[in-house]
C-alpha cells in the first residue's frame, strides 16, 4: 500500500474497503455488497498478503455459517432452538406496538423476536426500516412458550447512529493534501497522477442537470470563488481561480 493507503487504514480502522476484494468475493456470494464491505473492512484491512487470505477465508467462513439464504429460515430457527444460542447476519426492523415491540428479520422467517428497548434507543433505525447487523439469538422456551427467540445483541453493518465527532478528531490526523487524495481515491481515481488544481476541479465538479447547465453557461474567465473542500463539515478551502492560471501546488498546509 501506498503511505497515504497506510494512513488511513491507522486513522480509520475498520471503515476501509479494498474494492478489488470485494469483487473477489461477490462472485457466488449473493449478499449485499455493503455486507462484504463489512467483512472485508474488519478482516482485510492490510496490505500484508498472508493476512488478507486468511482474512478472506474468515470471511468466507462468516458467509457460510452466518449468513441466513430465504430458503433456509426453518434450517436457522432450529439450530438456535437446538443449541440455545445462535449469531447470523440477516436484516432486522422493528414494529411498535401499544404494549409491545417486536423484531422481525428478514430471512430468520420470525416475525415475532424480542428486543429490548436499550437496543432500540442505541439503534434508532430499527424503527425506521431496520439496518443490517450481525445478531446474537438466544432460544428461552421456559420464559415464552409462544415466542421463544430473543436478540440479546446486535453489531450494524450499516450505520445505525452516527458520531461526527469521532469523524471530525480523526479527520484532523490527515494533511490538506492527503485528505484531498483520500477523497479522490475514494470515488475511484488515482490522485498520484493529477495536479492540485485538477484534484479540486474534481471534487468540485457539478453533479446534478441544473448545476452543469450554469457551468458550462458562465464565463470563461472564473470569479474569485469559494471552493468547499469537506466531508462532515470539518474544514474548507478558498482560493481564486482563474482559467488561465495553473496552479500545482496547495495555498496552504495545516
Amino acid at each position: 500500500m501506498t503511505p497515504i493507503d497506510e494512513k488511513v487504514c491507522e486513522v480509520f480502522a475498520g471503515k476501509v474497503v479494498r474494492k478489488d476484494l470485494v469483487r473477489s468475493v461477490k462472485v457466488g456470494a449473493n449478499v449485499p455488497v455493503y455486507v462484504l464491505e463489512y467483512l472485508l473492512g474488519k478482516y482485510c484491512a492490510t496490505d500484508d498478503p498472508d493476512a488478507i487470505q486468511a482474512g478472506l477465508r474468515l470471511v468466507n467462513f462468516q458467509l457460510a455459517e452466518n449468513f441466513i439464504r430465504p430458503d433456509e429460515a426453518n434450517k436457522a430457527m432450529f439450530r438456535v432452538k437446538d443449541a440455545g444460542q445462535g449469531t447470523y447476519i440477516d436484516k432486522i426492523r422493528v414494529r411498535a406496538t401499544e404494549r409491545d415491540d417486536w423484531g422481525e428479520m428478514a430471512n430468520f422467517g420470525n416475525r415475532f423476536l424480542h428486543i429490548s428497548d436499550h437496543l432500540l434507543r442505541q439503534y434508532p433505525r430499527l424503527l425506521e426500516g431496520g439496518i443490517w447487523a450481525r445478531i446474537n439469538l438466544e432460544y428461552r422456551g421456559e420464559d415464552d412458550h409462544e415466542h421463544p427467540f430473543y436478540v440479546t445483541d446486535l453489531q450494524p453493518i450499516q450505520i445505525a447512529g452516527f458520531d461526527l465527532n469521532e469523524y471530525v478528531a480523526d479527520r484532523q490526523q490527515l494533511a490538506t493534501e492527503e485528505w484531498a487524495d483520500l477523497l479522490i481515491r475514494s470515488i475511484g481515481l488515482e490522485p498520484s497522477q493529477m495536479s492540485w488544481r485538477l484534484k479540486l476541479l474534481t471534487l468540485v465538479r457539478p453533479s446534478s442537470p441544473a448545476a452543469k447547465q450554469r457551468w458550462q453557461t458562465s464565463s470563461t474567465t472564473w470569479a474569485p470563488a469559494k471552493w468547499a473542500l469537506s466531508v462532515c463539515g470539518t474544514w474548507s478551502l478558498s482560493m481564486k481561480l482563474r482559467a488561465s492560471s495553473s496552479m500545482t501546488k496547495p495555498p496552504f498546509r495545516f
